[in-house]
């Protein structure tokens, strides 16, 4: 699977730009959601499926509409953080992305490379699909990899860049404000300032993981019986 810097670092980077610094840490914050199966001993559970995790979200963010519509935007681009997770994984190993709607694994490779002889270059390309019967097995331990030497130098690079970029921006601001009046800016996505933002976009995530984990503990214990009664 992708380490937990690179999920991390790709939503940071897309987002940064768009929604600032601050928020995107919080966003990037998200997307590690789904990896929090390893806390009930079981890694790319049904919290690796887009087709639960957007059951979930549904009823989050209409709620978000219906009583902080401000704040839409902010949670739709928090959901999207967390289905960023298994999209990135199915990429790199077995994952139920879509299960329960497929009972099976997916993992999805593409290569591409370009073959070089004396007769020239002839690129080359392929993509496999493969699949395994999705198995949510209990582990009794783990060695989760949170960066590997290719992976921190890219989250690095990733990370560094949109921080950089938004230094420089609040070093030119701060030099125009010093010689021109005050203009009035637009309103922030989220104001730091305002404590109830936060209390709901907490809530929004407390609620997330509080489902998620209540029901993957729930199949775990059927599971369980299950495997008694045949004993």
């Amino acid at each position: 699977m992708p380490e937990l810097a690179l999920h991390f670092s790709v939503v940071f980077a897309i987002s940064a730009h768009k929604i600032g610094v601050r928020r995107a840490l919080l966003l990037s914050l998200l997307a590690l959601f789904p990896d929090l199966d390893v806390l009930i001993r079981v890694h790319r559970s049904i919290s690796h499926s887009i087709v639960f995790l957007v059951l979930v979200c549904a009823p989050l963010l209409l709620a978000v509409y219906r009583f902080k519509p401000g704040y839409f935007r902010l949670a739709l681009l928090g959901s999207l953080a967390v289905l960023s997770h298994p999209v990135m994984d199915c990429f790199q190993t077995y994952t139920p992305v879509l299960y329960p709607l497929l009972d099976q694994m997916v993992w999805v490779k593409v290569d591409g490379g370009v073959h070089v002889s004396s007769d020239g270059l002839a690129p080359q390309a392929s993509v496999t699909i493969k699949g395994e019967p999705a198995t949510f097995q209990p582990f009794e331990t783990m060695d989760a990899p949170v960066f590997s030497s290719n992976s921190f130098v890219i989250s690095l690079i990733l990370v560094a860049v949109p921080i950089i970029l938004d230094l420089k921006k609040i070093f030119y601001s701060e030099m125009e404000q010093a010689t021109e009046p005050k203009t009035s800016s637009s309103e922030p996505v989220l104001n730091s300032e305002d404590p109830s933002a936060w209390l709901g976009l907490t809530l929004f995530i407390v609620g997330l993981h509080g489902i998620t984990l209540g029901t993957i503990s729930l199949l775990l214990k059927r599971m369980e019986r299950r495997i008694i009664q045949t004993k």
